[in-house]
């Protein structure tokens, strides 16, 4: 596919998104579906980790397929032990299977593995009831234990703000649970990467802006004055969502500026998500080779289609251009699969990756099939 047709494609499902604003989050999909912001089914603000008791709550009653019942016929977990301590966790098996490249001449064999990508879990001591809440997300596999993060929030703040302190997954973008997405691995904002940072953010009615500044290295020490700025600021109305996102990070030799856009769509039994952002890397000494070769390009549409209760259908498109400035030199990858939300905590994917990229890489042209078991609380 060239490089033109790639992007016009990429516009198309974006364009699906925007144009249903103009006439008309668990993952992102799913807040986009509920009409609620991250805050409302998780703990950290801007998404992901531990859930709220409102979150454990949903996740028994509308997410599943079927429900089980207890002796007692009490199905319900929010995770409390007491009224200021509560946990959470997250555990995910994955068996993937790569297919080697059918150009040229099947260039790498297929493989297939067992892996953990995600064993974590979530301690809120809610020390002052309301206001001021300890956090922590640890990594328990398949690494040793290490902390994702951990930080203090002061919270009920007016405008409904809140500051937290420690070290923080940078607010930036939708936070998609696949780190591989271009969006996420080409901006630098995964689930990987976490720096020591200050947040603050209100989220008045619809409105929501975050900001934070961080070390921009991280982790701990830093070798120079400069620290990295980071925002994403958004409206969420029950069928719809717009934001946008901005970060600034200069490092010895390198000013890197990264920003962008995205949407959400829900109606019916259909949810679509797009995202596309511009990372501009402004190295000393190569402003003539930027001006050749131009900045990268990220791009990510996806459309999620409620089959039944607790079954979903997922499409996803990636794309992403190192050189905006040069032809056929873009990747791209497809995403289809099935999730089901089999019972209360339960969930399984099957997930097929359609992959392409230059020649010259053939391992980012290689497809893969991965079967997951979530199991969470």
């Amino acid at each position: 596919m060239g490089k033109r047709n790639a992007w016009l494609f990429l516009m198309l499902g974006i364009g699906l998104v925007l144009a249903g604003i103009s006439t008309a989050r668990g993952e992102p999909y799913l807040a986009v579906r509920t009409g609620f912001k991250c805050s409302q089914c998780h703990l950290n603000k801007s998404g992901g980790g531990k859930r709220t008791a409102f979150g454990a709550i949903y996740a028994q009653t509308f997410l599943p397929r079927v429900q089980m019942k207890t002796e007692s016929n009490k199905s319900f977990f929010n995770g409390y032990v007491s009224e200021h301590v509560s946990f959470g966790g997250n555990l995910r098996l994955t068996n993937i299977t790569v297919f080697g490249v059918d150009r040229p001449r099947r260039a790498y064999q297929r493989d297939n593995f067992f892996d953990i990508p995600e064993g974590n879990l979530y301690l809120q001591l809610d020390v002052v009831k309301d206001f001021l809440t300890f956090y922590m997300d640890e990594i328990m596999s398949p690494v040793g234990a290490q902390s994702r993060e951990a930080f203090g929030m002061i919270h009920n703040l007016p405008f409904n703000g809140y500051i937290k302190a420690g070290r923080l997954l940078l607010p930036y973008g939708l936070r998609l649970l696949d780190d591989d997405a271009f969006i996420r691995q080409k901006t630098g904002f995964t689930y990987d990467n976490q720096d020591l940072a200050v947040e603050v953010g209100i989220e008045p009615g619809p409105f929501s802006l975050i900001v934070s500044g961080s070390n921009g290295i991280g982790g701990p020490g830093d070798n120079n004055l400069d620290k990295q700025f980071t925002s994403v600021g958004s409206v969420v109305f029950r069928h719809f969502r717009v934001g946008g996102s901005f970060a600034r990070n200069r490092v010895p030799d390198i000013l890197r500026y990264t920003y962008g856009g995205f949407a959400g769509l829900y109606f019916g039994r259909f949810t679509l998500l797009g995202e596309v952002d511009v990372i501009e890397e402004r190295v000393k000494g190569q402003e003539e080779q930027r001006k050749e070769q131009g900045d990268r390009l990220a791009g990510f549409a996806e459309m999620d289609i409620l089959l039944t209760r607790g079954i979903n259908l997922k499409v996803a498109y990636d794309y992403f251009d190192p050189h905006t400035k040069i032809e056929e030199d873009h990747r791209y990858r497809l995403t289809t699969g099935i999730e089901a939300f089999v019972t209360q905590f339960l969930q399984f994917r099957a997930l097929y990756i359609f992959a392409d990229s230059v020649p010259q890489k053939p391992r980012e042209r290689e497809d893969s099939l991965i079967l997951e078991l979530h199991t969470f609380f």
